[in-house]
């Protein structure tokens, strides 16, 4: 359990790196990420993760998937 998110809840660069390798598993890399990779480079596919972001906020407005937001407490005055 980390300090932040609990067991079993995604943190929304998280959900949308699965959910990218879900949506683009089999497909080649565009150009541009495969030769950062050859030049060495450990980079990953923004547009894929863009994508999945969008994805991800469809199902939400479309009520298939719930956020929550969890934050500090709010201080008492």
């Amino acid at each position: 359990m980390s300090r932040i998110i609990p067991d079993g809840l995604l943190a929304g660069t998280e959900a949308a790196e699965r959910l990218a390798v879900a949506l683009y598993s089999g497909v080649a890399d565009r150009e541009i990420v495969k030769r950062h990779r050859d030049e060495g480079y450990d980079v990953a596919d923004g547009k894929a993760i863009e994508d999945a972001f969008s994805e991800l906020w469809t199902a939400v407005d479309a009520g298939k998937v719930q956020p929550l937001a969890i934050g500090p407490r709010a201080r008492v005055r």
